[in-house]
């Protein structure tokens, strides 16, 4: 991996998100960009694509550039620093890797364990279920401390009981806990008859208790918030016009994750495409 300057981060924490398996309705990027987008942003660490994906499955994308030039663009997995607020925050965005896993969670814990200054790691993830958009979103999660799995609980956050095939999440869970590296999950249930969309409104929900676990990260969540209650409104509005209704009984199971189809771009850009995403449903 290839490391830049590192900041002098203050209290920081660390929060992962990948696309792909475990980011149903794009959630858990969606959240963790987002905590991202009113700070300054830069990169500090970069991970090769060639070692981590296999680019049948996670395609580059070719651009064409002024004069006619194509270049190609390739999947993105890094470390970004986000300098601001009560609290820095440093993201680890990417599509989720497809190879070596165990040495990629390795890394990240040891690079963490050096320069975290004992701050937490924050796994965020979503899974697609048979819930309803018009409730509040279902919260599942796990962490790897006594002291963090009962302030889930008092949360009332459900210890995810699930068992089966597994995503990066776990690799890098069982790599901090064996480094000494406090670490948190916490996964939001997204309507599966909205797979396809955006959900702000998880996205609020996942955050808000991201706050509220970490005793306050300083972080202005109207945005979002404003961004889900549109969502919202606008899910309801579709279902009236077409007499419809859903009536769901929430679920703490994931159903099978639908695989992104392209790599994620770079943070900066994943950035930038939150704050449009945010402009655009206020302007409407």
């Amino acid at each position: 991996m290839d490391v830049k300057d590192i900041p002098q981060w203050r209290d920081p924490i660390l929060v992962a998100a990948f696309g792909g398996w475990g980011d149903a309705s794009n959630v858990a990027t969606t959240s963790a960009t987002y905590l991202l987008q009113k700070r300054h942003v830069t990169t500090v660490v970069e991970f090769d694509p060639e070692d981590y994906y296999v680019f049948t499955e996670t395609r580059p994308h070719v651009r064409l550039q002024d004069g006619g030039q194509r270049k190609i663009q390739w999947p993105s997995l890094a470390l970004v620093s986000g300098v601001g607020g009560d609290r820095d925050v440093v993201g680890l965005l990417g599509p989720e890797p497809q190879l070596r896993w165990r040495t990629f969670s390795r890394q990240v814990a040891a690079f963490w364990r050096e320069h975290g200054q004992g701050g937490p790691a924050v796994l965020l993830g979503a899974f697609l279920a048979g819930v309803s958009h018009a409730q509040p979103t279902i919260l599942t999660g796990f962490a790897t401390t006594a002291e963090y799995r009962a302030r889930l609980e008092d949360m009332g956050i459900q210890p995810s009981g699930y068992q089966g095939p597994t995503g990066i999440h776990s690799a890098l869970a069982e790599a901090f806990a064996e480094a000494g590296v406090p670490c948190v999950s916490i996964w939001a249930a997204a309507p599966h008859y909205l797979a396809s969309m955006p959900n702000p409104k998880a996205c609020a929900d996942q955050l808000r208790a991201l706050d509220r676990f970490l005793g306050g990260l300083g972080a202005d969540l109207s945005g979002i918030e404003e961004a889900g209650a549109s969502f919202e409104r606008q899910i309801n509005a579709a279902l009236a016009k077409a007499g419809q209704t859903v009536k769901l009984i929430g679920t703490a199971e994931p159903d099978t994750p639908e695989k992104a189809e392209e790599p994620l771009p770079p943070a900066e850009e994943l950035v930038r495409g939150v704050e449009e995403f945010l402009r655009q449903r206020k302007a409407e």
